[in-house]
């Protein structure tokens, strides 16, 4: 089952090259510059995963974050952004994130975090069928 990603960010250059690479790595990827236009399509589709740039043209990551636990409490979260950006806001993205990546980054540990993230996800659902059926 393809895995589907939503990707939030107002740079581009960014957007498109992680787009693509993520593209080439077998997921369906919708890509968006706001955060507006990323609520409505969590609202109107379920995402495997969400990245986007806490730093959003039209709303704080963090209000970005509380909007999405309201639409889709058990989202998967991933922030990317700057250190400076990261370190200044670090308490509040590891309330709602499973993990950050600094801007720039290299897109192969992206991707490695990715499919980490996944494995972790699919082996959790797995353990807790396995769980069930032993009773």
């Amino acid at each position: 089952m393809v895995k589907r990603v939503l990707l939030v960010e107002n740079e581009k250059q960014i957007a498109r090259f992680i787009d693509l690479e993520l593209q080439k790595e077998g997921y369906q990827v919708d890509v968006v510059e706001d955060g507006k236009a990323g609520l409505a399509l969590i609202a109107a589709t379920k995402y495997d995963l969400i990245l986007f740039n806490y730093d959003l043209s039209d709303m704080s990551g963090e209000r970005f974050a509380e909007e999405i636990s309201q639409i889709r409490p058990a989202s998967v979260l991933i922030v990317l952004d700057s250190r400076e950006k990261i370190a200044e806001h670090k308490e509040s993205i590891q309330r709602f994130a499973v993990s950050y990546m600094v801007k720039p980054f290299i897109i192969s540990d992206l991707v490695d975090k990715i499919t980490a993230i996944f494995r972790a996800v699919s082996y959790t659902h797995l353990r807790a069928h396995e769980t069930v059926l032993d009773l």
